[in-house]
């Protein structure tokens, strides 16, 4: 340890602590009326999670799974509509690997 380090600790174990004044004290924190003021209600924090949990919830059960359709195009060229249907079905595959056709 540094010896300049342990003189410094050695200062402040000697110094006292002094309370604030009353006059400072009062004119610095606003006075309390109640003890619960101070403090947050302690409902608020869980009742936000079940908030979340709800809404969660709610989300997973009436969450439908996407549905991918390929646009159809009168202005596309054989070699286009071609190539947007190879990427259609890779995206099926991709998105639903446990089903074989859709």
């Amino acid at each position: 340890m540094n010896p300049d380090n342990n003189a410094f600790e050695k200062l402040l174990k000697a110094q006292t602590i002094r309370q604030v004044p009353d006059e400072w004290r009062a004119s610095i924190l606003p006075p309390q009326t109640q003890k619960q003021e101070a403090w947050p209600n302690r409902y608020g924090w869980p009742a936000l999670a079940v908030c979340w949990v709800i809404i969660l919830g709610l989300h997973l059960v009436t969450q439908t799974p996407p549905t991918l359709r390929p646009t159809v195009s009168r202005a596309l060229s054989p070699a286009a509509r071609e190539f947007q249907q190879t990427t259609y079905q890779l995206a099926l595959a991709v998105l639903y690997p446990e089903s074989e056709s859709h």
